[in-house]
């Protein structure tokens, strides 16, 4: 189910990293991630305060995504983060008050006649094991939607602070790579989820397969 897989909020760089290996050489943490630049991925030694590490659930929603802990989901109109706490956790966000009649009804009484959803922990809590139990169409994707997670602001932020002429960008809808104009700066912050930060230099990437508008560049070829 991916129960093991985890991944990585560094917080020295503000980026969500997937994390490769997690070991232990006589009491030195390794936390080694995954790096284009290496099939061995990046080892930060035992350099573990700079991350934070969040767990896989195990569970999917329904687009098929990996919920990890540390993720924000959407279950039927409200919003919960994923919180790893004696078991993997919903907690509501807006602290209001759940209601039982958001949730499925148990198939299991409970030593009880009532079928009444079990897995309300606390007015703000659910169990997301005790949700699957309760979800009898439940096919490995839970009916909960990923929209962000607990790091979202600081991705965002740091985003703005890249955005400068000449920077190179991808559109996430179509796969697109752009640099970035002194005009387009202001329109580009307004929708800055929608991209993604690729370099600071136009080909930094050594991916000459978008315009940078030089006419010395052999991109124009």
């Amino acid at each position: 189910m991916g129960l093991n897989k985890y991944r990585a909020w560094d917080k020295t760089d503000k980026v969500m990293r997937k994390v490769k290996q997690i070991l232990n050489f006589e009491g030195d943490g390794h936390v080694i991630v995954e790096s284009k630049d290496s099939f061995y991925g990046l080892d930060f030694g035992g350099n573990f305060d700079r991350f934070d590490l969040m767990q896989s659930t195990g569970v999917r929603d329904c687009e098929g995504d990996l919920i990890y802990a540390g993720d924000i989901v959407k279950y039927n109109v409200d919003m919960y983060k994923v919180v790893d706490e004696n078991g993997f956790l919903l907690v509501r966000l807006d602290n209001e008050v759940i209601d039982y009649e958001d949730f499925p009804q148990s198939i299991y009484t409970r030593c009880s006649e009532k079928t009444e959803f079990q897995g309300v922990l606390n007015d703000y809590c659910v169990s997301l094991y005790e949700l699957i139990c309760n979800e009898q169409d439940f096919e490995g994707c839970l009916s909960c939607e990923i929209v962000g997670n607990v790091y979202d602001d600081e991705i965002k932020q740091q985003k703005i602070e890249r955005l400068k002429h000449g920077s190179v960008w991808l559109k996430k809808e179509t796969g697109y790579k752009f640099v970035l104009h002194e005009n387009d700066i202001e329109a580009t912050k307004e929708l800055v989820d929608e991209y993604d930060y690729v370099c600071e230099n136009p080909h930094d990437d050594d991916d000459y397969s978008y315009l940078c508008f030089s006419q010395y560049c052999r991109c124009r070829c």
